[in-house]
């Protein structure tokens, strides 16, 4: 049998997106620094040092280093442009992610760089009393090199306290903390009471309206004695002359203790007493209907003796009688017409009555003609009931009393889909048979001219050259000029691919060699062992199988198929057209070239593995 198994997947590279399976696009965050002869940023890592005019970071995950501007000789640093600005410090520590698919509209690239300025610049310099490295507006001087205790900037807006500088955490202090004009942003006042015997409720009488939570306070009033921490609404009422749970009642409450003499945990409802502690050998709850055995209360399992077992007023509910049939030969199924009335089942009998065979056990109940009459007791099994024994009829499934048979390969007519056009006995039919009246069960056509190899006695394989973006140029056979044609005659007519929507014509691919190679390797890859992914051996991923190649990419996809009826060009790509994912991949307007490659492994699950590889070019 064949069968064709789909997949596809997308990418792109772009910022800040998260990997996404099926057609998605993918994409990735990348840093760019740049430096000049003034200076250059090393890493801590020593991983991302740069002395270049531009240094590009992919972030493909989340990133965390420090970078540190180095000036030149008879330079200093001045200053940060871009991620660091407005550190003051030549130390910039950095996080960065990508962003989820949700967000991908924003995606962009981030850049950094360090300003410098030559040491024989004089320049003003600004008080940094507090150490914070932010300097104060109003005390600055003039010099070459950066005086003892000051700093380039003015952004300190009180450099007399070294937590209150540009981007510092905002507090509820009263304080501008960050600098940003405005005091306590963040925090609201509140009315915050008294707790002052510490059980976690208020006194109404004793608040203050604060930011944060003064210490000792709550945000509730609803203790009614502070000075007392067992009484507050949590509390439960005791005999003790006080309002213990702050209901303005005292005392109230009273229980009523019920006589538990067999200890079940259930009482005797006609002796109790009522009191607001608890009884020694009483319980609240008063539903015992014996109070004199410990195994009848409510909650057990009802019994057929007789008793009110569970307390529920009824005895021996559930138990009613019902029929039970005679299983004389002991497989679990019954004579339906020999059976007694019962609670419980005698020895010999079992709860149903449908023994198709009741004096030969036959625990599977097996009737292959449906008869009635189990097979155990029965000599002649007729599935069909065309009157012909299964073991004879060469079609036991399917009506056929005159068990015509037109090919003679022992298969009826009625139930032989290859009837009359299967001429070799290969298992193709002769309309999909490249060589339909020689045995050819794995349909070889090394040279791919539509006549099976145990026929064609020429090799018409052709060549062409063909070059893309990423090669000067390569081999073209005449399979992949028909795989380039076909697809890009797909992509000239605008199509509806399913969920996928609506899809306007789009400009033709160009053939990559170097994509060719990606889907080769792919496609090899599944049929030598035996799998269906676009996760190839070892977890690599159309990205990376595509980069392997040597392809540099900036957007890149895959289809992959397998299958026996997938053979040829057409057909392959017939069944991606009507696949939906597949189908808006081979439209998508981002995709600028192609490569294509089938494989055959006969002892592979598919016979047939074909991979389909998408790109654009950086």
């Amino acid at each position: 049998m064949n069968f064709v198994k789909w997949n596809a997947i997308s990418r792109s590279i772009g910022m800040r997106s998260l990997l996404t399976l099926s057609l998605v696009m993918l994409a990735s965050c990348r840093l760019i620094i740049t430096t000049d002869e003034t200076g250059h940023i090393v890493s801590a890592s020593g991983a991302w040092d740069c002395d270049q005019a531009t240094c590009v970071i992919p972030i493909n995950e989340p990133y965390t280093e420090t970078f540190t501007a180095v000036p030149a000789d008879g330079y200093r640093f001045a200053g940060w442009t871009g991620l660091c600005e407005p550190n003051p410090s030549n130390l910039c520590p950095i996080r960065l992610a990508p962003l989820t698919d949700e967000f991908k509209e924003f995606d962009g690239d981030l850049e950094m760089g360090a300003l410098f300025e030559p040491t024989t610049t004089e320049t003003v310099w600004y008080r940094d009393s507090d150490g914070d490295s932010f300097g104060a507006t109003n005390r600055s001087k003039m010099a070459f090199e950066k005086p003892r205790g000051f700093v380039g900037n003015n952004l300190d807006c009180d450099d007399s306290n070294e937590t209150v500088y540009p981007r510092a955490k905002e507090r509820p202090d009263r304080l501008d903390n960050d600098c940003d004009g405005r005091v306590d942003e963040g925090f609201t006042e509140t009315r915050f009471f008294i707790d002052s015997d510490g059980d976690g409720f208020g006194n109404p009488e004793v608040s203050l309206l604060e930011l944060k939570k003064p210490a000792g306070y709550v945000t509730n009033k609803l203790d009614c004695n502070d000075s007392r921490f067992k009484d507050n609404p949590e509390a439960e009422e005791v005999a003790d002359n006080r309002d213990n749970d702050c209901d303005g009642e005292i005392d109230e409450g009273g229980n009523r203790y019920y006589a538990d003499v067999d200890r079940d945990g259930f009482g005797d409802e006609g002796d109790f007493v009522e009191s607001l502690e608890p009884v020694a050998g009483r319980v609240r709850d008063d539903r015992d209907c014996d109070d004199n055995n410990g195994d009848i209360h409510p909650g057990v399992k009802e019994e057929f003796d007789s008793t009110d077992n569970d307390c529920d007023g009824a005895i021996d509910e559930g138990f009613t009688p019902k029929e039970y049939f005679r299983d004389v030969d002991g497989d679990g199924f019954g004579d339906d017409s020999n059976w007694v009335l019962e609670v419980v089942a005698p020895d010999g009998f079992v709860a149903n009555g449908t023994d198709n065979c009741v004096s030969i056990s036959n625990p599977s109940q097996a009737d292959g003609d449906e008869d009635g009459i189990g097979d155990a007791c029965d000599p002649f099994t007729d599935t069909d009931e065309d009157e012909v024994q299964d073991s004879a009829d060469n079609c036991p499934e399917v009506y056929n009393p005159n068990q015509r048979d037109e090919d003679g390969d022992g298969r009826g007519d009625v139930c032989d889909s290859q009837n009359g056009l299967d001429l070799d006995r290969d298992g193709v039919n002769a309309s999909n048979d490249n060589c339909p009246n020689n045995y050819n069960p794995g349909q070889g056509d090394v040279d791919e001219d539509g006549l099976g190899d145990v026929c064609d006695s020429t090799d018409d394989r052709e060549t062409e050259t063909v070059g893309d973006s990423n090669e000067s140029g390569c081999s073209m056979t005449a399979e992949e000029r028909s795989m380039l044609d076909t697809v890009n005659a797909v992509r000239a007519q605008a199509r509806v691919c399913g969920s996928y929507g609506s899809h306007p014509a789009v400009a033709p691919l160009a053939w990559s060699c170097k994509l060719e190679s990606a889907a080769f390797g792919h496609s090899r890859d599944m049929a030598d062992n035996n799998f269906f992914s676009h996760t190839g051996t070892g977890g690599t991923s159309v990205g990376t199988r595509t980069t392997n190649a040597g392809y540099s990419w900036s957007t890149v996809g895959e289809n992959i198929a397998a299958g026996i009826s997938y053979s040829s060009v057409g057909a392959v790509v017939q069944g991606w057209v009507n696949s939906p994912g597949h189908c808006a991949n081979l439209m998508r307007s981002s995709f600028t070239e192609l490569g294509a490659a089938k494989y055959s492994n006969s002892s592979s699950t598919y016979n047939v593995y074909w991979t389909q590889v998408f790109g654009r070019p950086r």
